[in-house]
This record gives C-alpha cells, structure tokens and sequence, in this order.
C-alpha cells in the first residue's frame, strides 16, 4: 500500500503521525498555531493537503473545490487463463470519457475497478452492482467472478482540473489541494515542490501560487447540482 508505505518511510526519517486529531481552527501568524479538539500545536510552517476532506475549516479553499465520490470494487485472485481475457499487460489503465472508468491487476492477480463519479458526496446504495455491471462492459468474461472488496473515497474536483498549490492570506501556511482524481502521480511533484518552499527554495512554488483558482460558481447551494447536470451531458456525449 503506498500510503501506508510512505508514512512508515516518513516515521522512520523522524516524522511523527497524529491521527484522528481533527483540526478546528487555524490562526494565520508568522508562527501559525493549529488548534484540535484536544490541544494545539504552533508551528514554523503550516501545509494542507486534506484535499476533499478538509470540510469548510478553510473557506477559501473550500468554495474552491467539489468532493466527488468514486468506488473500487476488488474480484477475487483470477486464474491466469481470466487475466490472459482482461489484461494483456500489466498496467494501470483508464479510459478517455468525461466520466472514465480505471483499472489494474493487484499484486495477487485481482482486477481493482473504479469509477462512478458521483457529486452528492453520497456513495449509491447500489454501489457495487453498478460496478460490476460497469466492468463486465469492458470485460464480459469477468462476468460472474466474485466481488470480494467494495470501497469508496472522495476526490476534490477543481474546476480546471488542476492541482492547486499556494500560500493562505500571505502567511507560513501552505496548501495544496484539487487533484481531480489524478493524484498518485501529481502529489509525488505538489510534495516535492512545497519541501523546497519549506526549505528555502520557493522558485517552483511560487509559479504555481500565481496562478489564480477560479471557486466553483453556484456557492454552496448550487454548485453540486450544476456540476451534477453538467456531467450528465458529458456522460450523453460520452455514450454516443
């Protein structure tokens, strides 16, 4: 698992690992001081990089980009006569719609397909029906392998489907959010360029910190149901 991978990699260069310490508050100083629900902690640099999951604690980035709902489901290990069907070579693939679809083998020979896009911030109930019936278009002899793992996650759509990286309120707090689904490979570069900002070297990141984020129109109200219409035309488009 690369998260898990990196953060034991982080641990062992001296990083330490705070989870289920939610913030509630941000005070934008020369020192930032980050406040949770069970104590504080003030700091020389502040970075943020919850993506979809920072809620409204940032309202700027907030209005800035829309969580969007995608699902995995994992089959059961395939006999090699099965992968020979579905994967020729064994590489990460996805499609080239609007609403794409993604998949790859894993080390134990399952296919993880993923897609379903969804802008409710909501996972469907039918999740992992919908799933399968996605995938069997794409490989009908996988028909009727087994489901064994189902699992969702929120990606933080940007409105140019870019990654956004810069500075809040010209103070020592950095972000980085707005992957728009594309993650793996862009968090790797954000992650390079804001430790150079970190340690001094701010050339890159403050290319990228130029570069105006337009917020999603429609506020909060609005902006899902407007995103909602506007990918059912592409999905249209993409099915003719």
């Amino acid at each position: 698992n690369l998260c898990i991978g990196e953060a034991r990699a982080a641990e062992q260069m001296g990083a330490q690992i705070f989870e289920q310490s939610r913030v509630i508050d941000i005070q934008y100083t020369d020192r930032p001081v980050v406040k949770t629900e069970k104590g504080q902690i003030t700091a020389d640099k502040v970075i943020l990089c919850g993506n979809a999951y920072m809620g409204d604690l940032v309202p700027r980035l907030d209005d800035r980009v829309l969580p969007s709902t995608s699902v995995i489901i994992a089959t059961e290990p395939l006999s090699k006569e099965q992968v020979a069907q579905c994967m020729v070579k064994d590489v990460a693939v996805c499609d080239s719609r609007t609403a794409l679809d993604y998949y790859r083998l894993s080390a134990d020979k399952r296919l993880l397909f993923g897609g379903l896009s969804n802008y409710t911030g909501l996972e469907p109930a039918n999740a992992e029906e919908v799933m399968r019936s996605k995938m069997a278009k794409v490989f009908p002899a996988l028909r009727n392998v087994r489901i064994d793992y189902k699992w969702a996650g929120n990606m933080a759509i940007s409105v140019r489907r870019m990654p956004q990286i810069g500075r809040i309120k010209n103070s020592n707090v950095l972000y980085v959010t707005g992957y728009s689904g594309h993650g793996v490979a862009p968090t790797h570069m954000a992650g390079r360029i804001l430790a150079e900002a970190v340690d001094g070297d701010s050339y890159r990141f403050d290319l990228m910190n130029k570069m105006f984020h337009l917020p999603w129109p429609g506020g909060k109200l609005l902006r899902r149901p407007a995103m909602a219409v506007g990918m059912m035309w592409y999905k249209m488009l993409d099915a003719i």
